[in-house]
Parts: structure tokens; C-alpha cells; sequence
């Protein structure tokens, strides 16, 4: 190399230090301003823990046992690291992982998943296992959904009789931003009947809870409510008014996904050991143990790991013209 180039090698060395530098005293500068002296609270300044995973997970997948049962049993067996996670919804989910505050989510909220990844936050959703949800309601059922032959059927059934009925708690929602939720008001809509959030029918009940106890709500009232397959399963024997009564419809798929986090947007994130739960999950073997997991002799998930080829991925940006 001539000295000319290693001076200005040099030089831009110097030059690159000197931001580095300036860069450091502006955020010194900023936590003295803000009257803090501890060490920056932002996730994405933090290492991870390679020692440990943690999870989030939608609620239903928690109250079916197949976290305790089956997942996090199986992945200390094979790796020797302890899995802990909490059970929420997937709104709730989505949110953290934007945060940084977890290392991967599984959750079941198709569309949203989709836009967490095309702004970045979800480096690859990978779905492994679907189930049904199911319409449960009053065994004597007043508004007749059995009778419905579609979803949207079913739904305008419920609301005519709400409507009917204005001082009986006739639907009882999540509205807690799950999955479930979403589910929910994306059936409304298709079957043209518009919620006002801010002012619901007086026939129309919100728990802001879990679904094991929207589920113990909508007993206790006799009503009709939204619910995956799992968690009706788990608490079904303890369900005394109201029963299953619309299900195993398209349009009531209910799709559950793992979802790997981009560490280019949160470097604390463990993605080596989220990447390991994935192709578990995702694996012959993985697939297998979802398959064979039961609630009262029955089968609560069907895998699909197969549907991994054929989700969702970015356009391709068509070629810049050349200059000529």
C-alpha cells in the first residue's frame, strides 16, 4: 500500500473513531439531561441470554396443557435450557415482541402476524399446527345458530336475537385483542353487522379476560361466545348452560404459528434457541408429539407445518431502470 493510501486510511479511521466518540457523549449527555445515571433502559442495547429462553404464547395454548405437556418438557430434554413463558393474548404478544421483552411468540392471528412482518419485527412465521374455533352457546340454544348452514348465518342469527332481547346478556366478547378476538370481529363484519366498540349493544358483554374465563362468564349469563377448540375442551366438563354449537367451518380455521423475531431489531433477542424450538415444532418428530396430545381422549391440534411454503412473502420489487 503507498503511504498516500495508508494516510487516508488513516485519516477516515480517525474520522470513524471521532463519530464513534461524539455519538457516545450524545447519549451520555442525553440520560444526564433526562436526570438518569443508570445504564439505558432500551432493550435493544441488551445482550442475550443464551442460557435461557422465554416465551410468549396466546392463552389457549397455555390453558390446553400443551405447553406444560408437551413443549416445554421436550425442549429441556433436548437442550438442556429451561423454557419459561407467559400466556397472553395475541395482541398482547405482538406488542412485546416488538419491544424486544421476549424471544419468539406463538400466537394465531394471521393478519397481524403478517403486518409485524412486513415492518420487520417477525424475521420468519412459521406455522406448525390449526384447529377449529367454535361458536358455544345456551343448550337450548333461543337463537337457533344450529340451524344456520354458514358463519355469517349463525352470527345474524345471534344478533336478531340480541336485538330481540336488549336487557339479557346474550354475547359475551373477549375484547382483549387476541387472536380470538380478532377472529370475532372479522366474523361480525362478514356477516355485514358493525360492533361499535365505543357504544355496544346493550346485549353485548366484555370481559377484557382470558378465554377460560370468558368461557365461565358466558356459563354463568347462559350466552354465546367465540372460542378456540382447546381451551372449550379443557374446561367443558365444568360447563353446565351452554355447549358447543357451530363449528368445523372454513372460515373458522384457527391457524397457530411460531413466530422467530429479527435480532437486527432487537439484538437481546435469543434467536439461536427460538430458531432450535422452531424446527422442533416444525420437525417430524414435533409434529408427531402435537398430534398425539388429547384432552379427554381428543385430538386438540393438526399439524401443518407443510403450510410454511406457501405463507405469506414479501413482492418482489421490480428492477431499477438503467440509466442511460
Amino acid at each position: 500500500m503507498s503511504r498516500i493510501m495508508k494516510r487516508r486510511t488513516l485519516r477516515w479511521s480517525l474520522v470513524a473513531v471521532g463519530l464513534v466518540a461524539v455519538a457516545l457523549l450524545a447519549l451520555t449527555f442525553s440520560n444526564f439531561a433526562t436526570g438518569s445515571n443508570s445504564a439505558p433502559t432500551s432493550s435493544r442495547l441488551a445482550a442475550p441470554n443464551y442460557g435461557a429462553l422465554f416465551l410468549e404464547t396466546t392463552t389457549s395454548v397455555q390453558d390446553s396443557g400443551l405447553m406444560d405437556n408437551v413443549i416445554v418438557p421436550d425442549f429441556a430434554a433436548r437442550t438442556g435450557v429451561t423454557l419459561t413463558y407467559i400466556g397472553v393474548g395475541s395482541g398482547k404478544a405482538l406488542a412485546d415482541a416488538a419491544a424486544g421483552n421476549c424471544d419468539a411468540i406463538i400466537v394465531h392471528s394471521p393478519r397481524d402476524e403478517q403486518t409485524y412482518q412486513r415492518s420487520g419485527v417477525i424475521s420468519l412465521r412459521m406455522p406448525f399446527a390449526y384447529n377449529y374455533f367454535v361458536i358455544v352457546g345456551p343448550k337450548k340454544d333461543p337463537a337457533g345458530i344450529h340451524k344456520a348452514t354458514t358463519t355469517s348465518g349463525a352470527m345474524r342469527r345471534i344478533y336478531a336475537y340480541g336485538q330481540a332481547h336488549p336487557s339479557k346478556v346474550v354475547w359475551v366478547s373477549r375484547n382483549d385483542g387476541s387472536g380470538t378476538n380478532s377472529k370475532e370481529k372479522a366474523l361480525w363484519k362478514a356477516a355485514g353487522i358493525t360492533i361499535d366498540p365505543a357504544s355496544p349493544p346493550s346485549w353485548y358483554a366484555e370481559t377484557g379476560t382470558g378465554m377460560a374465563a370468558t368461557l365461565t362468564y358466558t356459563n354463568q349469563k347462559a350466552a354465546y361466545t367465540l372460542s378456540d377448540t382447546a381451551t372449550w375442551l379443557k374446561v367443558k366438563p365444568t360447563m353446565d348452560a351452554i355447549m358447543q354449537l357451530f363449528s368445523n367451518r372454513r372460515d373458522l380455521k384457527n391457524q397457530y404459528s411460531i413466530d422467530l423475531l429479527n435480532q437486527a431489531v432487537n439484538n437481546n433477542v435469543n434467536s439461536a434457541l427460538a430458531e432450535e424450538l422452531a424446527a422442533w415444532l416444525t420437525s417430524s418428530a414435533g409434529q408427531k408429539a402435537i398430534a398425539n396430545y388429547k384432552i379427554n381422549g381428543q385430538q386438540v391440534f393438526f399439524p401443518n407445518s407443510y403450510a410454511i411454503s406457501v405463507q405469506w412473502l414479501p413482492p418482489l420489487t421490480p428492477p431499477t431502470a438503467a440509466a442511460h
